[in-house]
């Protein structure tokens, strides 16, 4: 998170942290935060790239793209790969898989685009989001960082005060459009099932709606006097507890409900969500209100730090917690009624967390030390 006067904004490593809990609540309870966390992922990361490196690509070009893009994405490959190999240990040793020809050719499809990265460009969830799961954002974000030295040079082009906002509002509305003639008009393009969540949720291309709307954001956060306003802190306060009630509270309700537009499969997983991750991502940035202030402390820079190794591993230890845990989760819910079955669940969801976050440390440190 390094300008080129190395300044640095703790404030949205809360954010990253409120991003990354969200998500790994809809994996060990099933809450409906990680679509919404997803979705401040991608366009902190617009934000971030933009704030880091603006200027620094005058001539952008397919080379340069291609360094930039396998630069960023070197740190956490190592990782992709040992949880891949963690992943299908799991997977073999178990004592129920029974593998057939038709299964091992399977898993050895899913091995090569994972390894390569490519699978996001398969227009199936089941390949997009294989093996590891969470590995399916490197893939989207392997193209999201090629594309950027492109997305720079024209951004900067524009030195028009009110350019970003507008750029902004007319990207959002192109991902509107699209996905509005897809659920109206493309019922005959249907190459899966579930491929209106792939090509919302995991297709690189229509992220890249999220991530030019972050470099947006971030190119107008910079050009722009965020030095702190008297009398002010009470409505910023205010306006980012309003927006991560919406987003916490309000949208997960829209998600999981097909009656109402903003709910149908076409726009929940990224469009619903995009408006509320801008205002708090630019919120969080601004930090001039008491939550802000609040949320920043070294434990949530800390956190924030972890969270890339986090989201990587997260998954596959939560699955593994669930089978070595379960047999005492029926034993306790069988024996003791009065124990709720959420009590139980959040004290597994806690253990799984904590070993995350364990290995996250010990994965930054060997990579810090590399």
């Amino acid at each position: 998170m390094e300008t080129n006067n190395n300044k640095k904004i703790y404030s949205l490593q809360a954010l990253r942290v409120l991003a990354f809990l969200g998500i790994f609540a809809e994996h060990s309870y099933g809450a409906d935060y990680g679509a919404w966390g997803v979705s401040v992922f991608f366009i902190l990361s617009g934000f971030l790239m933009m704030y880091s490196y603006q200027g620094r690509y005058p001539n952008a070009d397919v080379k340069t793209a291609g360094a930039l893009a396998a630069r960023k994405i070197r740190k956490l490959y190592p990782l992709h790969l040992i949880m891949i190999i963690f992943v299908l240990c799991l997977t073999f040793f178990s004592k129920t898989f029974e593998p057939t020809k038709e299964l091992i050719l399977h898993y050895a499809k899913l091995l090569v685009v994972n390894l390569l990265l490519v699978q996001t460009w398969m227009p199936r969830v089941d390949l997009s989001i294989s093996l590891n799961g969470p590995a399916w954002y490197l893939s989207v974000s392997l193209f999201l960082y090629f594309m950027f030295p492109f997305i720079a040079k024209l951004i900067t082009k524009h030195r028009e005060k009110h350019f970003p906002l507008l750029m902004i509002c007319g990207v959002y509305f192109v991902q509107l459009l699209v996905s509005f003639c897809f659920r109206n008009f493309g019922n005959i393009i249907t190459y899966s099932d579930n491929w209106n969540q792939w090509f919302t949720y995991c297709f690189p291309v229509f992220r890249l709606g999220d991530f030019v709307m972050g470099c947006l954001l971030g190119y107008m956060f910079i050009n722009t006097d965020n030095t702190p306003q008297r009398g002010k802190k009470l409505f910023y306060t205010v306006a980012e507890l309003a927006a991560l009630l919406v987003a916490l509270f309000l949208l997960p309700k829209l998600f999981i409900d097909d009656r109402y537009f903003w709910g149908s499969q076409w726009f929940r997983y990224s469009l619903l969500y995009a408006p509320f991750s801008l205002l708090l991502v630019y919120l969080f940035a601004v930090n001039r209100g008491y939550t802000t202030k609040l949320l920043t402390n070294k434990l949530s820079i800390w956190l924030g730090n972890m969270s890339p190794y986090a989201f990587l591993i997260h998954v596959p230890v939560i699955n593994l917690v669930g089978k070595i845990t379960r047999p005492v989760e029926i034993l306790l819910y069988n024996n003791m009624p009065a124990i709720n079955m959420y009590v139980i669940i959040s004290v597994r969801a806690f253990i799984a967390l904590g070993i995350t976050l364990l290995l996250s440390s010990i994965v930054s440190k060997i990579i810090s030390k590399a």
